[in-house]
């Protein structure tokens, strides 16, 4: 019997298994790979040793099928018939009706995992919609395909996943955004690259303890290390106060036009 079918399988789907299979989620006979590649397809089954197939028609019979496409190309998938499956969408912007149209007498659960799960340090936000009804087994399951790669938040209205999107989904990206920044800058200033390199993981590493351990509030611990009329109030007084809420409303806007 095969549990979990594949729609798709890049990095994040191929993320995604590896952690199925680390963790005895299912066993490899259990899953099957969906994709149109036959180089990834060869890849998957060498590596992993699951069914592979090019046909949607062998995900039918899947208990759970992962959507692990890009979501500009969903309107190339006919319409997928199940037997009262459950669908786990990991897709971007993609809302519960327009999962509906292409995914017919199926439950659909909307996800939303961040790349950190390769190092089982991710968070992946989950919305089971009231409008199915998800058996006792159904829940946990979802929940143990991404919980080993990290921290599971579960989310009650599907309008919070394209915020959890820009926050989780692409906050890695911001944080080294300004970390190549700020590495890029200390190297012109003469510092070697392996000094960079140190300098700008220390310093990330620590804040995240920081935050971790200290019991404090983000605000109180920013507010500790800036002084008043310091370094860093005259560098944060330089920061244009609306940059990140521009970058987050631009990427929420971004979200729902996928």
């Amino acid at each position: 019997m095969i549990k979990l079918g594949f729609y798709g399988c890049g990095n994040m789907g191929s993320v995604i298994l590896e952690n199925v299979l680390k963790y005895e989620i299912c066993q490899k006979e259990e899953v099957i790979i969906l994709d149109r590649s036959p180089i990834q397809l060869t890849e998957k089954a060498e590596k992993y040793g699951v069914k592979t197939t090019f046909d949607p028609k062998d995900l039918i019979d899947c208990t759970y099928v992962l959507l692990c496409i890009k979501p500009q190309n969903l309107k190339e998938i006919p319409p997928f018939v199940g037997a009262n499956q459950v669908l786990i969408s990991i897709l971007a912007g993609t809302t519960i009706d327009v999962l509906k149209s292409s995914f017919l007498n199926t439950k659909i659960v909307r996800t939303m995992p961040n790349i950190p799960l390769i190092y089982d340090s991710g968070v992946t936000g989950i919305h089971f919609p009231g409008e199915f009804y998800f058996t006792v087994s159904e829940i946990p399951f979802v929940i143990s395909l991404f919980s080993g790669g990290g921290k599971v938040i579960e989310l009650k209205e599907e309008v919070e996943i394209d915020d959890f999107t820009v926050l989780c989904g692409s906050g890695p990206a911001f944080y080294l955004y300004m970390a190549e920044s700020l590495w890029n800058i200390t190297k012109k200033r003469g510092f070697t690259e392996d000094q960079c390199r140190d300098m700008t993981i220390q310093t990330l590493l620590g804040t995240v303890e920081m935050i971790k351990n200290s019991g404090e509030s983000i605000n109180e611990l920013r507010k500790k290390i800036t002084s008043p009329g310091g370094v860093t109030e005259a560098a944060i007084a330089s920061i244009d106060p609306l940059f990140m809420k521009k970058a987050f409303d631009a990427g929420v806007s971004r979200a729902k036009e996928l």
